[in-house]
């Protein structure tokens, strides 16, 4: 027994060894070049090494036929391919799991989504319309090409356009491009991205080729032809542990690099759903769904109209029932009912508490969410409110309370007690009816899940501290240098003394009195550093000046050794009640950048502008700067996770996005950012209260 314990031991224990020095192979069907694949890949596969834990990721470029062999040998862990071809890998491993959708970039635009193009040369005349491509002689992609093969069939055929036995097939979208500009064929299909690429190359002119078909979508980069279809999916195989499985996923949504060169990979996106492409293959019967395309309506109806006919009398009997049956259910079924079956398939959780007789339905998902399963919880207020947290109790009471006056927005923000006894964060939203009186009558909405988000969030709070941790270590390096040096001439001054014989009592006293109180001042800055980092996470009543005084208190000696000018307006002398250390680290990431981009500009006559001061009813802090501003291009970016236009031994990316969420969310303010007066100004508005 014990041998065979042993056994198992060292069989699972080996084996989680493999496993966490495993190399994850990922997958990519080449549609161009190998080498093309290999430049737009490359760049997500160091990402995912740089951050991945334990394993490694190798990235193997494969054609059609390498890709399904590799499938079936079980080589792959991790898989890219066209969104059709994906139809036939998933209709082969029904368990595959998909983690995330492929976004590509140009001119700054991000999309998820693809389709087709049809073009022909600018200088051809007779081919105006789709109507004109049916005796065209037309290149393409093969028929496994979504874009370049099959959208565009599937545009025409729906317009009752046959021209299979007009197209030419290639293996890559430079030899149909190449088809159509030399003159061979008229028209030819590829899919979006792949024109503009060539154009961005100098291998193309703009005003040699039209496009057939345009769409007009003035927000999509790309040229297009036909409908839209989701980007390329991001897949796991089944043998992945759950662990790899979320971590992968987590990296994948978080990877944002950004490439100049159309149809590069600009990151991913939530799953996308790919039933359009399920509907496009059924359509042109392609595989998976080959099986019945040589079966036509006609050769059904020949060889079973009797039953046909029968079966379509037995269907409007069938429908007459259903009919009846459904207009005596309708009459019987409550409102509660009606919301249960509409929401079963959410993963929200619904509420509808009925003010009138003060009851509660939620949802299946309500409780699930908590660790429940679905018929544990009274359908009662009571049963929401015994799970809230006991620090949250209030402030959701009263979040609803303002609501039902002010018949605004309801959102909520508060944790409740999950079965285990640990603690979820959950975001309410909903919207109350109130009767003709304006008595509220019925609240209903959706409560969700955002533990997860928050605890991301942690996290970001915990980078950026680090962050400024290892800056204010150089202001601190500042502020000691001089009274270090001043401790280190007092006592050279005291020592000569002493050898020369001149020392008197009073020069010793006011030497060491002079050495006593430069060394509080260091401990004084030792303090200052600790308290801004202490997590006291309390809501203190102060005014604005104190605050930004006591931010300035770590900087003033970097801003003078620079030599850039602070100005300082105090135009508010009310007390509000707010996180005063949290809003303190705002302040700093703020005077930090603007220091950061006048030393990286090389300012002349620097300056930095700081005025508290009431607009609205609102406590507002600005500071000003006069580093140039911010470029119109990047401005609706600077406060998304890890955007930075520093260096990476400089820039982290997350400074502004914290800042952003500190008072947005912790404060219940706003941060907003403009230009002005050949710099840029940071406005934070607070509230009179955080509650």
């Amino acid at each position: 027994m014990r041998l065979l314990i042993c056994l198992v031991i060292i069989t699972f224990g080996s084996n989680t060894l493999l496993w966490a020095n495993k190399t994850l192979k990922f997958g990519v069907f080449s549609y161009s070049s190998k080498s093309s694949t290999q430049q737009q890949y490359q760049p997500v596969i160091d990402y995912l090494n740089d951050h991945l834990k334990g394993n490694k990721v190798e990235l193997v470029v494969l054609d059609r036929d390498s890709f399904d062999q590799a499938l079936q040998r079980n080589n792959l862990d991790i898989i890219s391919t066209n969104p059709s071809h994906f139809e036939v890998v998933r209709h082969n491993n029904m368990f595959i799991r998909t983690i995330a959708t492929t976004k590509r970039m140009r001119n700054k635009v991000s999309t998820d989504t693809f389709g087709g193009v049809i073009f022909t040369r600018a200088d051809n005349n007779a081919i105006n319309t789709i109507k004109d491509l049916s005796s065209r002689s037309i290149a393409s992609m093969d028929i496994k090409s979504l874009g370049g093969y099959q959208a565009p069939l599937f545009e025409l055929l729906e317009k009752g356009i046959d021209i299979k036995n007009n197209l030419s097939t290639r293996t890559i979208h430079d030899d149909v491009i190449d088809a159509v500009m030399s003159g061979t064929h008229d028209a030819g299909f590829i899919r979006t991205g792949m024109i503009e690429s060539e154009i961005e190359k100098g291998r193309l002119k703009a005003d040699a080729i039209k496009v057939i078909n345009a769409q007009n979508m003035p927000h999509y980069p790309f040229m297009l032809s036909t409908r839209l279809y989701p980007e390329w999916p991001i897949s796991i195989l089944p043998n992945m542990d759950d662990k790899t499985a979320k971590e992968l996923t987590v990296l994948f949504l978080a990877f944002g690099e950004e490439s100049n060169k159309s149809g590069a990979i600009s990151g991913f996106s939530l799953p996308q759903n790919y039933t359009s492409v399920e509907f496009l293959a059924k359509s042109l019967g392609l595989p998976p769904y080959d099986r019945l395309a040589d079966v036509t309506i006609e050769q059904i109806y020949q060889q079973y109209a009797k039953e046909i006919f029968f079966l379509l009398c037995f269907i409007v009997l069938l429908i007459m029932v259903v009919v009846i049956i459904i207009r005596l259910n309708i009459r019987v079924r409550t409102s509660e009912e009606r919301f249960k079956l509409a929401m079963e398939g959410t993963q929200d959780g619904l509420f509808d508490w009925n003010m009138l007789d003060n009851t509660m339905f939620h949802s299946k998902q309500f409780e699930t969410m908590l660790g429940y399963d679905g018929t544990e919880l009274p359908q009662t207020l009571d049963a929401w409110k015994q799970l809230l947290h006991p620090d949250d109790m209030e402030g959701a009471y009263k979040t609803v309370s303002e609501y039902l006056k002010t018949k605004g927005n309801y959102v909520s923000v508060f944790r409740m007690k999950a079965k285990g006894g640990s603690w979820r964060w959950i975001e309410g939203r909903g919207k109350a009816l109130f009767n003709a009186k304006g008595v509220p009558t019925r609240f209903i909405g959706f409560n969700t899940d955002i533990t997860d988000k928050k605890e991301h969030e942690k996290q970001l709070l915990v980078q950026t501290k680090h962050a400024q941790m290892g800056e204010m270590i150089g202001m601190i390096a500042h502020q000691w240098r001089q009274p270090l040096s001043a401790i280190s001439a007092t006592a050279s001054s005291l020592q000569v003394k002493q050898i020369l014989q001149k020392m008197d009592e009073q020069s010793l006293e006011n030497g060491l009195n002079d050495i006593i109180n430069l060394t509080q001042h260091l401990s004084k800055t030792i303090n200052d550093f600790r308290d801004f980092f202490k997590e006291d996470k309390k809501k203190t009543e102060i005014r604005l000046d104190q605050v930004v005084e006591e931010a300035l208190k770590l900087m003033e000696s970097v801003f003078l050794a620079k030599g850039i000018a602070l100005s300082k307006h105090y135009l508010c002398d009310e007390k509000i009640v707010t996180y005063v250390n949290e809003l303190k680290q705002v302040l700093l990431n703020i005077l930090k950048n603007a220091q950061d981009v006048i030393e990286e500009k090389n300012i002349s006559n620097p300056m930095i502008s700081i005025k508290t001061y009431q607009e609205n009813g609102k406590y507002c802090i600005s500071i000003e700067d006069n580093a140039g501003g911010i470029p119109e291009s990047i401005m609706d970016k600077i406060f998304e996770p890890y955007y930075t236009t520093k260096s990476s031994l400089n820039g982290t990316g997350l400074g502004l996005y914290m800042s952003k969420t500190i008072v947005d969310d912790h404060c219940h303010g706003s941060l907003e950012a403009k230009n002005i007066n050949n710099g840029a100004v940071f406005i934070i508005s607070l509230n009179k209260s955080v509650d």
